[in-house]
């Protein structure tokens, strides 16, 4: 189990110095977008091209889109029958699985540590 133990310790290590880089990159793009003059979406800095972004995260219920008169009918793929159909031995083309592990400390060790560990994936 030493290797398996090594590499698993070696995962979480990567996921703390990965969460810490995050933040500290997420502090780095506040610090640039207010260093961007307003009027500007696009400056030009040495080698470097900076865009300013804007992504909405909608979460307006149906409801709520309807009075403003932004519903639209569409088909979607049925990806739980897609699963269903995948775990009865049917191939469908454009369907890729992707085996990954998750990590998280044994209850033997929170309780050791007095710890709520947060789920890592991928």
């Amino acid at each position: 189990m030493g290797q398996l133990e090594d590499k698993v310790n070696a995962y979480k290590e990567l996921g703390s110095r990965i969460e810490e880089l995050t933040a500290q990159k997420k502090k780095l793009t506040q610090e640039i977008l207010e260093l961007i003059p307003k009027e500007e979406d696009i400056i030009d800095i040495s080698q470097y091209r900076v865009k300013r972004m804007v992504l909405f995260s909608i979460k307006t219920s149906l409801e709520t889109a309807r009075t403003f008169g932004a519903v639209k009918m569409e088909e979607i793929v049925d990806k739980k029958e897609i699963k269903k159909l995948l775990a009865q031995g049917v191939f469908i083309p454009d369907v890729t699985e992707t085996h990954f592990i998750q990590v998280s400390k044994s209850k033997k060790a929170l309780a050791e540590d007095g710890e709520n560990d947060e789920r890592d994936v991928k």
